[in-house]
């Protein structure tokens, strides 16, 4: 079996202010335009899965202020994960099945 290189590879740079946050919704029907729109405000984003963003943000911010930010625009059901990370990171964008 062959491992040749995976389809559209996605190279993503970082940066010392970059953060993954990820979300589970829980209220169905509910808009979340809010919490995209907060989530942009806080620099250069890549929305590459469903619920999960990587944020490079403009100036230097915590894990937690980055959560401190997005906090009000979620209920209080949903779960919300953000973390600060480093190094590399690789992405598939595939429509294989």
């Amino acid at each position: 079996m062959s491992l040749g290189a995976s389809p559209d590879p996605i190279n993503i740079s970082l940066n010392k202010f970059t953060h993954v946050i990820s979300y589970d919704l829980h209220q169905p029907g509910q808009d979340y335009k809010k919490l995209h729109e907060a989530i942009e405000e806080l620099g250069q984003t890549n929305h590459y899965l469903a619920s999960t963003w990587l944020v490079r943000t403009n100036i230097d911010m915590s894990a937690t202020n980055v959560r401190d930010h997005l906090t009000p625009h979620i209920d209080s059901n949903d779960k919300l994960l953000v973390a600060r990370i480093s190094g590399e990171v690789q992405a598939v964008k595939s429509n294989i099945r």
